[in-house]
């Protein structure tokens, strides 16, 4: 009929407003269900590329330079000589006389570390501020530097790396720095906390290297891994191959201002540097939950302050007890393990439960027991 609108009306029944009911609760819970699974997927991936980004810019290095930066470059001006090197004094003393050059003691030597190199290769200029590298990190020409917070050093999972969670360092001459949070380091090696050969009573295979030149005042400390102290090294030396040597990984900040891990702008063990976490020692596996397995300084203080239980708890355990930055593995939030750049630029997602003897081994630039330094 001309003029009539036939309108069509769409009639539910109780049992259909019923299943279309119980359809919207189901649709529902599957969302509570799997959103922090798709939310951990979407942090994880950038945390991901940010890390890819990052091996480029170490590629970049390398290729500007024809090797990688060092982990960090120390100065040891004004420090006495046996208060860093004592080759006589008897294990354990033989260690911490290199591991007192830390944070915690009375000399503070930490010039610029490899992302201080590396992420102008990586950030825009306009984007990053460079620091002062003829001053030490905790000078006040540097303070914007170390304060920044550098988006590709972040891996938003981390939920303790936060501009309220900076690190708060202590001076021995007095006063603090504060540092902004970082998470991810340079591999610099799972070798023991000796240093190689030992002594006839207590041998030290798969230990650390030290050289030092007494006229000079010159000095360079390195282990298995791709960097080290005032030590740096080139493709060409990673005889394991560079698909299967790491390069990058994954730390977590810190949980308190005074824990110093993951702070990006520092040089240290731990902080910008993984070190000392293979199949020797009590941190020999990605996220180690043993209570003592990170060895830095500062843990005694941390730990009177919050408790092991919490640290436990955090899985973020470390030797209360320890005096220097001596060991420290890669850590994350991810459920069940952590991310890793390879020196070719892959990055893997490498479970908590990896074989102990495969994590050392991949963290070796060495083909075999043989040093080729």
């Amino acid at each position: 009929m001309k003029g009539t609108a036939v309108a069509s009306k769409i009639r539910f029944s109780k049992s259909d407003a019923l299943i279309l009911i119980l359809c919207v609760v189901l649709i529902a819970n599957l969302l509570v269900m799997y959103l922090p699974h798709i939310r951990e997927y979407a942090r994880r991936a950038t945390c991901s590329s940010r890390m890819s980004d990052l091996a480029r810019g170490l590629s970049g290095f390398h290729e500007a330079n024809s090797r990688f930066p060092s982990a960090a470059r120390w100065q040891l001006d004004g420090v006495p000589e046996l208060d860093y090197y004592n080759p006589e004094a008897p294990w354990p003393g033989a260690w911490p006389n290199i591991t007192a050059i830390h944070p915690g003691r009375d000399y503070d030597t930490s010039y610029e570390n490899w992302a201080a190199e590396v992420l102008p290769y990586v950030v825009d200029g306009d984007g990053f501020e460079t620091g002062d590298f003829d001053k030490l990190v905790s000078d006040e020409a540097n303070v914007q530097f170390r304060l920044q917070r550098v988006e590709v050093m972040v891996c938003p999972t981390d939920d303790f790396n936060n501009p309220q969670n900076h690190f708060i360092r202590s001076l021995t001459k007095g006063g603090t720095t504060e540092h902004s949070r970082g998470n991810f380091a340079i591999n610099g090696g799972t070798q023991r906390d000796c240093q190689i050969p030992g002594q006839p009573a207590d041998p030290c295979p798969n230990g650390f290297f030290f050289e030092y030149d007494p006229h000079t005042g010159d000095f360079a400390w390195w282990g298995n891994g791709v960097a080290g102290i005032n030590k740096s090294f080139a493709c060409d030396q990673i005889a394991r191959g560079l698909s299967k040597t790491v390069l990058l990984e994954e730390v977590r900040a810190g949980i308190d201002p005074i824990d110093p891990r993951g702070v990006w702008s520092l040089g240290q063990i731990g902080a910008s540097i993984t070190w000392g976490h293979g199949i020797n020692g009590d941190a020999g596996a990605p996220n180690c939950q043993h209570d003592r397995s990170d060895d830095v300084a500062g843990c005694g203080k941390l730990t009177d302050k919050i408790g092991r239980q919490r640290l436990h708890d955090e899985r973020m355990g470390c030797c209360w007890y320890c005096q220097g930055n001596v060991q420290a593995t890669a850590r994350s939030m991810h459920p069940g393990g952590v991310q890793i750049a390879m020196v070719d630029g892959a990055v893997r997602f490498i479970t908590n439960n990896v074989s102990a003897d495969l994590w050392h081994i991949m963290h070796s630039r060495e083909a075999s027991s043989t040093r080729k330094d």
